[in-house]
């Protein structure tokens, strides 16, 4: 019969035996479990999680964890702030009660430059024109204004061809063919037409300001037939029994016709044929005085 003198000895044996065991067993792993892997908790190594028996509890967490975008790229922290947004909180969302970007200036697009009276700045081909201030084109290299201006027009020219200047009724000679342009429509002749960039033509009503019906030599305006002879390019109306003459033929630009009748020479010159200055005899022009 056992006492409990006798199991003492047996007991301590069996408990010191079922401890080693159990140690024993702690370092006993399958050969199909995964290598340990043992990380500082403070490190960056990345996302911390338990993996399941036979790993580290504090092992990174593996790819698969990690959300993606396209391309395989890891998702960007905002991307991941953002994810669980409603689609109406994202930033980048359109929002219907958004107000619209305010219209442009009225008259400020170079196709439509000046209010209320808008010009096309890129009519004659200059793509490149700009509108300034809403009221007057701009043209780009290799364009002038139809006046022959560089750069900034005036309100209501537009751009056309540096090789074209010249050529509209209200600038009528191109500089190409050492010209100065001259509005054909000065005195009212709104329909009247600048031919070859050199000289005008008048239209019904109207004729050259020397009396020529029609086309008018470079230069020439044309008047009200009713005006013709009142020009120093033209003077002596035909309605005075006159035919015109052009006082400042030789040299005097500063001449000008009286009454649609005679010359008025200016300083240096006198009329033609007599020593004095002044007003002429009517089909007498200045000449430089002697």
């Amino acid at each position: 019969m056992y006492t409990p003198a006798t199991l003492r000895p047996f007991g301590r044996t069996l408990i010191m035996t079922a401890s080693l065991a159990l140690c024993l067993g702690c370092q006993i792993r399958s050969v199909d479990d995964p290598p340990r892997i043992d990380l500082d908790p403070m490190s960056d190594a990345g996302p911390l999680s338990d993996l399941g028996p036979g790993t580290d509890a504090m092992a990174p967490l593996p790819d698969a964890f990690i959300p993606l975008v396209d391309g395989g790229a890891p998702m960007p922290d905002a991307a991941l702030a953002d994810a669980d947004l409603p689609d109406a909180e994202r930033p980048d969302a359109e929002r219907p009660d958004a107000e619209p970007p305010p219209d442009p200036p009225v008259g400020s697009a170079a196709t439509e430059c000046g209010a209320p009276d808008a010009v096309d700045c890129t009519a004659r081909g200059d793509t490149d024109a700009v509108c300034i201030f809403s009221d007057h084109c701009a043209c780009s290299e290799g364009f002038l204004c139809e006046d022959g201006t560089e750069g900034d027009c005036a309100p209501g020219v537009i751009c056309v061809p540096d090789w074209a200047v010249g050529s509209s009724p209200d600038a009528c000679g191109s500089p190409t063919q050492d010209l100065m342009p001259v509005d054909c429509t000065a005195r009212g002749d709104a329909a009247a037409q600048c031919v070859f960039s050199n000289h005008c033509w008048c239209s019904e009503g109207f004729l050259c300001e020397d009396g020529t019906e029609g086309e008018c030599d470079a230069g020439v305006i044309c008047v009200p037939d009713w005006a013709v002879g009142s020009s120093p390019l033209g003077c002596g109306a035909p309605d005075q029994g006159l035919e015109p003459i052009d006082c400042t033929a030789d040299g005097d630009v500063d001449a000008v016709c009286v009454f649609s009748n005679h010359c008025l020479c200016s300083e240096g010159f006198v009329c033609e044929g007599m020593a004095m200055g002044g007003e002429c005899e009517p089909g007498t022009g200045c000449v430089p005085a002697p």
